[in-house]
C-alpha cells in the first residue's frame, strides 16, 4: 500500500483519537465494500497530515483513478488523482469533521440526539443525529449512532471503529486493529513452506514486420527451504534452476531456430520485483493507478493499470487489473494501458489506450492474476505485434499438486518442440483469397483480429492442413491466434 511515516503526527493526535467517535485514525487503513459482500471495493487511509491547531488537523486521503464517463472527445480518457467517497481531505476538529475537495460535507459526531445541521451546503442536504445503540461489530459490543440525511441516505459512526457506513459503502475490515476483511500480507499471498515447489513457463515475442517472429522463453523452477518478509516482500531461500533460450521463426524458412540456451542455478527467489511481473499490485489498494515497466517483455514502454481486488469462487483473495473498454470501441477490452506522455497527476482527463487485447490466454484470460495462497497464477498480454506470458505451469504446495512439476534434469536439458513453441505456419503470406494453415491440431479454432485487436473472423480447424477463406477481409494487417501457439501476423493484399 504505502510506507507509513506518520509516527510523530500520530503522537500529537493521541488526545483527539482517544475520544469516542473519532472517525479516522491516521495510522489505520479502512476497507469498505459497496456491494454487500466481503469484496474490498475501496480502501481509505491518510497520506499526509497538516497541524492546524492544538487539536485540529487536516488529513489528506488516498486517491484513485477511473475512466472518464463524461468525456465527449472520441477515445478513452483516464481521470487520475480522483477522490473516493470520503473526498480528498478531512479537516478534523474536536467536535466537527469537515470533508472537502470536491464539495463540502460536515459531520458532528458529538451532536445531541435529534440535533439537525447542514451536511451538504451545495446540495442543501441536512443531517439529523440518531440515538446511541449497542451493536456487534467485528465480534465486539460497541456503541453506534445513525446519522440520517434528508436525501434518504445515512451515515453510521461507531466507537471505536469510526465510520461504519457511508451511504452504500460498508466498513468490512480495518488494518491497525486487524479486524474483519483485510488485504493479505505478503506472507499470506505466498505462504510457501519447506518442500514447496513452483514452476513457471515464461514466453515473450514480437515481429519485425517483414521477415520473422522473435523472442525469448524460460522454464523456471524453485524449491523452497525457508522464507521471510524482507523490505516488504517475501524472500525465499532454496534451490533454483532457470533454463532460458532465444528463438526466431523465419517466415520464408527455416521455420524455427532457437539459440543461446543457458541454465542458471540459484538459491533465492523473491515474491516481488524482479522475479514476478506486475509485483507492485501486491502492495496496491483498489482503484490505485499502478505503473510498471514490463519485466518480461523488455522492448515495450511503461504500462499502467488500475488495481482491482476481489474474491474468487473458492473464497480466496485475488488481485489483478481492472478490465477497461474504449467507449468508442466497446468490443476492445484490455487490462493494461499505455502510459501517457502527460503527468499522471494532471487534473485534466488523460488520453490513453489499451495495450493487451483480450482474449490472450488459452481460456480467454487477459491481464494478470495473483491469488492468496498460490501467488502468481498468470500474466497474459497481447499487444498486436508482440505478446508475453508468465504462467504458473506447476506447483507443489503443502502436499497438493497443481499442473505439472518437471524434474530439474528435464528443465536443464529442455528442447523446444516446434509444434508447441513455434508460430502458426501460414502460406501464402501476404495473401489475397485463401490461406493454408499447416501443422495445426484438429479441434482448435483460429481467431483473426484486426489492427485494433477486434475479432473479425473465427474458424474451426478440422485437420492438420486447413484452407481458410480470407477474401472477405479488407487489405491490411491482421493477427492469427490459436491457443498454445505463438501469434502470427497475416497481411492481406489486393
Amino acid at each position: 500500500m504505502r510506507a507509513v511515516s506518520l509516527l510523530l503526527a500520530i503522537g500529537c493526535t493521541c488526545a483527539v483519537l482517544s475520544q469516542n467517535w473519532a472517525l479516522i485514525n491516521p495510522a489505520y487503513k479502512y476497507n469498505y465494500s459497496n456491494d454487500g459482500t466481503d469484496t474490498i471495493s475501496n480502501q481509505i487511509f491518510v497520506t499526509h497530515i497538516d497541524t492546524l491547531g492544538p487539536d485540529s488537523f487536516r488529513y489528506e486521503l488516498n486517491r484513485i483513478a477511473r475512466v472518464c464517463d463524461t468525456c465527449t472527445t472520441p477515445g478513452m480518457f483516464l481521470l487520475v488523482d480522483q477522490p473516493q467517497f470520503m473526498l480528498r481531505k478531512v479537516i478534523a476538529g474536536p467536535t466537527v469533521w469537515h470533508f472537502v475537495d470536491p464539495g463540502s460535507l460536515v459531520l458532528l459526531p458529538h451532536a445531541n440526539v435529534g440535533e439537525v445541521w447542514m451536511y451538504d451546503t451545495l446540495a442543501s442536504i441536512t443531517a439529523t443525529m440518531g440515538a446511541e445503540e449497542t451493536v456487534q461489530v467485528f465480534g465486539n459490543d460497541v456503541l453506534q449512532k445513525v446519522i440520517d440525511l434528508s436525501n434518504g441516505d445515512s451515515i453510521v459512526i461507531c466507537e471505536p471503529y469510526g465510520l461504519l457506513r457511508w451511504n452504500d459503502h460498508d466498513l468490512i475490515g480495518e488494518h491497525g486493529p486487524n479486524v474483519g476483511a483485510l488485504v493479505p500480507s505478503p506472507g499470506e499471498m505466498f505462504p510457501y513452506q519447506a518442500g514447496d515447489v513452483l514452476e513457471y513457463a515464461i514466453n515473450a515475442g514480437g515481429m519485425d514486420g517483414f521477415s520473422s517472429n522473435f523472442g525469448h522463453a524460460r522454464r523456471y523452477k524453485f524449491t523452497v527451504q525457508s522464507g521471510d518478509v524482507v523490505n516488504g516482500t517475501m524472500t525465499f531461500n532454496g534451490s533454483m534452476v532457470d533454463h532460458r533460450w532465444n528463438w526466431v521463426s523465419y517466415w520464408g524458412g527455416p521455420n524455427n531456430v532457437t539459440s543461446d540456451h543457458q541454465t542458471l542455478i540459484g538459491d533465492t527467489w523473491t515474491a516481488g520485483r524482479p522475479e514476478l511481473p506486475w509485483a507492485d499490485l501486491l502492495t496496491s489498494y483498489p482503484g490505485q493507478l499502478i505503473g510498471h515497466r514490463n519485466d518480461v517483455e523488455w522492448w515495450t514502454d511503461s504500462l499502467l493499470c488500475i488495481a482491482r481486488h476481489g474474491i474468487d469462487t473458492q473464497g480466496r483473495f485475488t488481485i489483478g487489473c481492472e478490465a477497461l473498454a474504449d467507449p468508442t470501441q466497446s468490443d476492445l477490452v484490455g487490462n493494461f494501458i499505455h502510459a501517457p506522455d502527460v503527468p499522471w497527476s494532471s487534473a485534466a482527463p488523460v488520453p490513453f489506450f489499451t495495450q493487451d487485447h483480450c482474449p490472450s490466454g488459452p481460456n480467454g484470460e487477459c491481464g494478470v492474476l495473483y491469488t492468496a495462497g498460490t501467488g502468481l497464477n498468470w500474466l497474459y498480454g497481447g499487444y498486436f505485434e508482440s505478446w508475453e506470458q508468465y504462467v504458473l505451469a506447476g506447483a507443489l504446495l503443502s502436499g497438493d499438486t497443481i499442473g505439472t512439476v518437471h524434474s530439474d534434469d528435464y528443465i536443464i536439458t529442455l528442447s523446444v518442440n516446434a509444434l508447441e513453441a513455434g508460430p502458426i505456419i501460414i502460406s501464402p503470406n501476404p495473401a489475397s483469397a485463401q490461406i493454408r494453415l499447416r501443422m495445426m491440431r484438429s479441434g482448435s479454432t483460429v481467431r483473426i483480429t484486426d489492427a485494433d485487436g477486434r475479432l473479425v473472423a473465427s474458424h474451426p480447424l478440422v485437420s492438420g492442413d486447413d484452407l481458410i477463406d480470407v477474401q472477405h477481409l479488407h487489405a491490411g494487417a491482421y493477427m492469427l491466434l490459436i491457443d498454445g501457439l505463438r501469434p502470427q501476423r497475416l497481411m492481406i493484399v489486393r
